[in-house]
């Protein structure tokens, strides 16, 4: 059980030391552009996607390069 414990807590450290190297995931540059024109529904997702998304960049700030709200 103890080696379990050392990779998950390793692979954690790992993690956290490229974290913030990552950029967009490929779908986010997309809902964050439906939230700024909110619909009813779009063809792939409904209309609480972009309503989070929205929710989420005014409350918790812009991702990688975007501004909030």
């Amino acid at each position: 059980m103890a080696g379990v414990g050392v990779a998950v807590a390793v692979q954690l450290m790992l993690s956290a030391l490229v974290a913030g190297r990552w950029g967009y995931h490929r779908d986010e540059p997309y809902y964050l552009a439906c939230a700024a024109r909110r619909a009813w529904g779009y063809v792939d997702h409904p209309p609480g996607v972009p309503a989070l998304a929205g929710l989420s960049a005014r409350w918790l700030g812009g991702s990688v390069s975007l501004p909030p709200g």
